[in-house]
């Protein structure tokens, strides 16, 4: 997971997963070994969310460029509001 996130720091990372367990959206199992190892896998209730977030993900890919190049951010002048 760590190299699909470079930008996150471990810091970060932790406290996502952390919020997503308590969500019930991943399972969180701690390994005794050295180093220590844990493992985060998708409940049945993260793997539901899979499709809504697979669509975000897909209009994002198509769309991000044209949101950001045509200025629609929050505060500017012509931003759109859903």
């Amino acid at each position: 997971m760590r190299a699909v996130a470079k930008t996150f720091t471990q810091k970060v990372m932790t406290e996502q997963l952390r919020e997503l367990e308590r969500d019930g959206l991943v399972s969180r199992q701690s390994h005794a070994e050295v180093p220590p190892r844990v493992e985060y896998r998708l409940t049945p209730l993260g793997q539901a969310a899979r499709p809504a977030i697979e669509a975000l993900r897909v209009w994002a890919d198509q769309r991000l460029r044209e949101v950001v190049s045509d200025g629609h951010r929050p505060g500017r002048a012509g931003a759109r509001r859903l």
